[in-house]
């Protein structure tokens, strides 16, 4: 986060350090405030008057509020949950921390609370007449607040459905200007409520290959690529490619019948879209403070979509949701594996039971109190935890596993790529090796394929040991690499740097050196 005192300072909080710091232009002299709490990582929020600078803690929760003079430190306010927003108006300070909005005197008198009636307050400004407007997540709404109110009232329906507010200013007396995480711009007339929402690229502003989210191959049809807030589709019948708005990052795809299932973030939600008319639908979202979905598969056995979710900030749950997709209904089991979120799953290929892959860091925002990641099978239909193990000691993330012919494949994502598999009659590590790093495995024509970050982006067969099929693919995307293979073929479709390419990995072929 970075701010402007009125005098043309700027002050920047920090991660992974949690400190403030602050930057004289007309000198290029820096100071450092130093630890402002102990183990605290992010200054999400700074705002900078005269005087002082304010800091808000998002692991940590808490206001903080430097002297510019001296470097004094002190508390102002502690919070439900982490900051994530800070106004200064005159003599007061306003912070956002998840629904609740702090109203206080800078000199930490006449504190005041007001909260949000659904979701988190996102974003804040002050108006010239003292009102407080406010975004909140995950729908992208817009409030308002005056102190002394004990809530916040909605004044306008989201510009931006589903979207982030980066940056929210008053641009005349009865418009709102905001900017979204999308790479969007919107006007609100806060008489009508009516607001105007622009896409700077389909305004004309030059755009380049980002880093993929997710990827998913729907044979003889189209490649689906899931991006930042959108979706780009390639056309396998017709070489066209088109693009599509997502309310978020799709950080996993999955099929079932003529839709495709994105699991969200940053809300956490639940999506449908249309293979036919790219029609974007919401099931829901998982709650439960489960706004990190890493994984999503189908189990045609019971009809049902499971996500593997982490939580955000100082929190250790993960939580396994478990969604009707003709009806809605979101099953959210929290804690499944005890202390560690869910990085991973792999529906077994029977059905009726899915297998979870844990990491013991959470939300990373917390010190862990296990020490080696576990896997865990879940019953689908009991609605149980059947078993729990810690195949490698010490070993704290797995980042992703895959069930094929009686053995649970395994990739850890923090400890260089280390990769096992588990026999799940016996919960004996049979096999293990070493990749050049870590990424996604996918089962194919009854073989197990890995694809890598690092050492110039690897794609190997995992069998008694790992064999190298592919090598310089590249490390452009954005969550973990993945290769989805055409059936029948040894063709895959995956990255080269951030191209989309059809990459054929014959196990019986020598490796592929590829060149951009």
């Amino acid at each position: 986060s970075l701010a402007a005192a009125p005098d043309g300072t700027l002050y920047a909080g920090t991660y992974p350090d949690g400190r403030v710091r602050e930057y004289v232009p007309g000198t290029g002299a820096v100071r450092d405030f130093g630890v402002l709490v102990q183990g605290e990582r992010y200054v999400r929020a700074v705002a900078a008057d005269a005087t002082y600078v304010y800091a808000g803690l998002l692991d940590k929760g808490r206001l903080v509020r430097i002297t510019r003079a001296d470097g004094t430190v002190k508390e102002l306010a502690a919070a439900p949950t982490g900051i994530g927003a800070i106004a200064v108006h005159g003599d007061r300070v306003l912070a956002a921390a998840g629904d609740t909005l702090i109203d206080i005197r800078s000199d930490g008198t006449d504190e005041r609370r007001a909260t949000l009636s659904g979701g988190t307050i996102d974003m804040l400004t002050v108006a010239g007449d003292d009102t407080v407007y406010a975004t909140s997540r995950p729908d992208g709404a817009v409030h308002r607040y005056r102190t002394g109110e004990t809530a916040l009232t909605k004044v306008a329906e989201a510009p931006s459905p589903g979207d982030e507010t980066r940056r929210l200013q008053q641009l005349d007396e009865h418009t709102m200007l905001g900017f979204a995480g999308s790479g969007g711009m919107w006007w609100l007339d806060l008489r009508t409520g009516r607001s105007e929402f622009a896409d700077l690229i389909d305004a004309g502003l030059p755009s380049g290959p980002e880093r993929p989210q997710s990827m998913l191959l729907v044979p003889n049809r189209a490649v689906y690529i899931g991006g930042h807030f959108s979706m780009e589709v390639r056309d396998l019948r017709t070489g066209e490619k088109r693009r599509f708005r997502m309310p978020g990052e799709p950080k996993d795809l999955v099929r079932r019948g003529d839709k495709i299932y994105a699991a969200i973030y940053p809300s956490g939600q639940i999506v449908s879209v249309d293979l036919r008319t790219d029609r974007v639908r919401s099931l829901g979202y998982l709650g439960h403070g489960q706004q990190r979905p890493w994984d999503i598969e189908y189990d045609p056995a019971t009809d049902k979509l499971v996500v593997a979710s982490a939580p955000l900030g100082a929190k250790l749950n993960g939580a396994l949701s478990v969604i009707d997709p003709s009806t809605g209904r979101i099953d959210v089991y929290e804690g499944v594996i005890p202390d560690q979120s869910l990085m991973s799953l792999s529906v077994d290929p029977r059905g009726g039971v899915v297998y979870l892959g844990g990491d013991v860091l959470g939300g990373g925002g917390t010190p862990p109190v296990r020490t080696s990641a576990s896997v865990a099978a879940f019953d689908l239909r009991a609605r149980k935890v059947l078993w729990q193990v810690d195949p490698i000691p010490g070993h704290r993330t797995f980042q992703d596993i895959k069930v094929h012919d009686g053995l649970l494949y395994g990739v850890y994502k923090r400890d260089s790529g280390t990769w096992i598999a588990l026999d799940l009659a016996t919960k004996a590590v049979v096999r293990q090796g070493k990749l050049s790093g870590y990424g996604e495995l996918t089962v194919h024509r009854g073989r197990v394929f890995a694809s890598t970050f690092f050492g110039g982006g690897n794609a190997y067969e995992l069998g008694a040991e790992a064999k190298l099929l592919a090598t310089g693919l590249g490390d452009e995307w954005y969550t973990n690499p993945q290769l989805h293979f055409e059936p029948g073929s040894w063709r895959a479709w995956g990255l080269v740097g951030r191209d989309l390419a059809r990459i054929r990995l014959d196990p019986r072929c020598p490796a592929l050196t590829v060149t951009p």
